[in-house]
């Protein structure tokens, strides 16, 4: 009797072992794994630091315009351009406002159209 509970006892033992085995080699794998993400991290947030100093270089205000007055040939608005709502035709019935539409797309340059440069 005192045989058999020794044995069981040492069988016990070596499954315990396995299994404290298993679990350690398991904690092992996810510590990789989580040094892994954190230098994923680290790098990604390197990135984001290196993008947000590029967006704060292209935001320049004084680039934006130097780029605006050399592209977009802007000139101060007149008062003759400035309007009230009751200058502002009504909107057209269905079909009229299906041909106006029609009328402005075909008024592009077909270059326009082939790159799809339609109007926002």
């Amino acid at each position: 009797m005192i045989r058999f509970i020794e044995v069981m006892m040492i069988a016990a033992t070596i499954v315990v072992a396995i299994a404290l085995f298993a679990v350690k080699y398991d904690t092992g794998k996810l510590a990789g794994e989580i040094a892994g993400l954190n230098r994923q991290i680290a790098k990604e947030r390197e990135a984001i630091g290196i993008l947000r100093a590029e967006w704060s270089l292209l935001n320049q205000p004084d680039r934006i315009q130097k780029l605006a007055s050399k592209h977009l040939n802007l000139a101060p608005v007149s008062a003759a351009q400035i309007k009230t709502l009751s200058d502002v035709p009504d909107m057209p019935p269905g079909e009229a406002l299906a041909d106006l539409v029609e009328r402005s797309l075909s008024s592009l340059s077909k270059a326009d159209q082939a790159n799809n440069n339609l109007p926002q």
